[in-house]
């Protein structure tokens, strides 16, 4: 009996022995075997452990295809683990849309989808190979679809890179920016401003007592451009005082306003608040207006004025009064011509420059103290010029090396050398690095070949845009805000830039020529609205 106990005993203990070496009892853990719930991945191990998308040149069963690269190209893994594809490859008009693409229509081609593989505007695609649907016109702006009828989504003329207008929808739903502008050309005058924009349209704004506005209306002002309707190809434009002129692209010229003095250059003294035809002038390729007299070149190199006559300034040798434009005298490869208060200078062919007119204040640069001439005379010691402008008693020439020199009055000290000291003869203003130069009635501007603009001379209407009160600096001063500057213009006392493809303008604003309604001095640049 005690035998049988004693191996009932034996077998229980066997038994639990044996129970214990089945079960761990929850206290020995798994070897980790890529478990995907595992989240102590380690980078770096060549295992792609957890969540890790790769690891070294372990990707699993990823491939660029997997990953929507059907054109083959090979992944591969970054430091972090983290998937790169920028070697995998992709094929326009394999039928997958790939990354990048917009649109896949195969080798077959769709209509929706470009040759790029871009959706084209009006239409909607899906699948693989694409297939694409129209969606333009109805009514919704779809995917694809830069806009809708009259939605253009958040779409300006100003991101378009231009200034001015609103962009509409075509037939397409694609974006039309041909109501898009900007401003090309500028003629600051007396006491109103004109300009022409990039679909050869002509605005004008400020005094208006004789019709320089060329709108036709009677008002004696306008704050804000109005437009000329009856001109479209316009390409170049200048202003007097109480006049205006505008090269068309056929080689023709109108002007309208003030006619006292045959300003107009129609045969009559009559003034219009329309365009009128100047007569005779059917080849000009340059234009010029000063206080009431204009002048053009010839395609031939030579040159006509109209106008006032005082002081000889028509260049014919006369001082006598025409009554249609008149062929100056003795130039016959000109390039350029300026116009002035009572003064007129043309650029040559082989880069000098003749003056004739009033030389009162040395304007005309001959080193001598004539009067007046009524024919083109040299400028003495002038050569190397590449462009030309005149103001109200001075004129200013830029160089070919980027610098400028000027001659006449400087009063105010609009020759820019660091004086106010007149000279007859042409001096070195302080200005380098300039790209182009305008005088005004006794300042001058210069655009520096970094875009920003530089003023000097009289401010007594805050003509140099500085933003101070100064009544003049002799050397250029820095005009505020304006840091990519293109075309600009100089008037008597104000003036006007394009900047970022917007207009400003800055200095005397009695007649609103500045168009602004408000104050009657601009000392620094005010956007204008059209």
């Amino acid at each position: 009996m005690q035998s049988i106990r004693r191996f009932q005993i034996l077998l229980f203990s066997f038994s639990l022995i044996a129970i214990s070496a089945c079960d761990d009892g929850g206290g020995k853990k798994q070897e980790n075997n890529n478990n995907s719930n595992n989240t102590n991945a380690v980078c770096g191990n060549g295992v792609r452990e957890g969540a890790e998308p790769c690891d070294g040149t372990d990707f699993g069963t990823r491939t660029c295809a997997s990953e929507g690269y059907h054109a083959g190209g090979e992944l591969a893994c970054t430091a972090s683990c983290t998937l790169d594809a920028s070697a995998c490859l992709t094929e326009c008009g394999n039928g997958f849309v790939e990354p990048g693409e917009g649109c896949d229509a195969g080798t077959a081609g769709d209509p929706g989808c470009s040759s790029q593989c871009t959706v084209n505007p009006g239409w909607s695609c899906s699948g693989q190979p694409s297939v694409c649907v129209r969606t333009c016109g109805n009514g919704v702006r779809d995917p694809g679809e830069a806009c809708e009828g009259d939605d253009v989504g958040d779409a300006t003329c100003e991101a378009q890179g231009w200034g001015y207008g609103y962009p509409t929808c075509n037939a397409d739903c694609g974006l039309d920016a041909s109501g898009c502008f900007t401003i090309t050309a500028i003629a600051a005058g007396y006491y109103h401003t004109c300009v022409v924009d990039s679909l050869g349209r002509v605005w004008c704004w400020g005094d208006n007592t004789f019709g320089q506005l060329g709108n036709g209306t009677s008002e004696m002002k306008s704050a804000q451009p109005v437009r000329i309707t009856e001109i479209s190809d316009a390409a170049a434009i200048s202003a007097g005082e109480y006049h205006t002129c505008t090269l068309l692209a056929n080689h023709t010229v109108k002007c309208w306003g003030g006619n006292i003095y045959g300003e107009l250059g129609n045969g009559t003294t009559t003034p219009s608040a329309t365009p009128v035809a100047v007569s005779n002038i059917t080849d000009a390729v340059a234009l010029s207006s000063g206080r009431n007299h204009n002048c053009v070149v010839q395609q031939a190199g030579t040159l006509r004025c109209w106008g006032s006559n005082f002081d000889g300034k028509l260049g014919n040798g006369s001082t006598s009064q025409p009554a249609f434009p008149v062929a100056v005298t003795g130039i016959a490869n000109a390039v350029d011509v300026v116009a002035a208060e009572n003064h007129t200078c043309a650029l040559l062919g082989d880069a000098t420059v003749k003056c004739w007119g009033s030389n009162a204040l040395g304007q005309l640069g001959t080193g001598t103290a004539i009067p007046n001439s009524t024919t083109p005379v040299a400028v003495a010691g002038l050569s190397g010029v590449d462009a030309l402008s005149a103001g109200g008693f001075h004129t200013c020439a830029l160089l070919g090396d980027a610098t400028v020199k000027c001659w006449g009055s400087n009063a105010s000290g609009e020759l820019g050398n660091g004086t106010t000291t007149d000279s007859n003869s042409p001096v070195s203003a302080t200005a380098t690095g300039v790209a182009g130069v305008r005088c005004g009635g006794a300042h001058t501007c210069a655009l520096y070949e970094d875009g920003t603009l530089g003023c000097w001379g009289s401010n007594e209407y805050g003509q140099l845009g500085d933003g101070s009160s100064d009544p003049l600096s002799t050397s250029s001063r820095s005009v505020a805000g304006l840091a990519g500057a293109s075309v600009f213009g100089t008037g008597f006392s104000h003036n006007c830039a394009v900047d970022g493809g917007r207009l400003f303008c800055w200095g005397d604003n009695a007649f609103s020529q500045c168009a602004s309604g408000e104050d009657n001095t601009l000392r620094a640049p005010s956007p204008v609205s059209f």
